[in-house]
């Protein structure tokens, strides 16, 4: 989210399967677990109007779980444009439209 404000990308709407993510944002739940601090930046750039987070079903997913497992596995440090998604990715996608 961080990367989409600071080129320009936003408002951005971020399609998540996860409840239990969408519970935590809608309550603001404070907690000592490792990821609260990315919870309070999330609820923050929600509260600036500049992310819309919103559940959808995990088959509604595929592509993002699809290039996380892949970005996982390749350990990337760059950021993925269009023209580098193959194969798989590319036909989701096409799906999706």
């Amino acid at each position: 989210m961080e990367f989409a404000l600071t080129h320009g990308l936003a408002p951005l709407v971020v399609e998540v399967d996860a409840t239990t993510v969408i519970s935590l944002l809608k309550s603001c739940a404070s907690g000592k677990w490792e990821v609260q601090h990315l919870i309070m930046q999330i609820v923050c750039l929600q509260q600036l109007r500049v992310a819309d987070v919103q559940h959808v079903f995990r088959e509604a997913n595929g592509a993002a779980n699809h290039l996380a497992k892949e970005a996982a596995s390749l350990q990337l440090t760059r950021v993925l444009h269009h023209d580098d998604i193959m194969g798989v990715l590319r036909d989701i996608l096409c799906l999706d439209r």
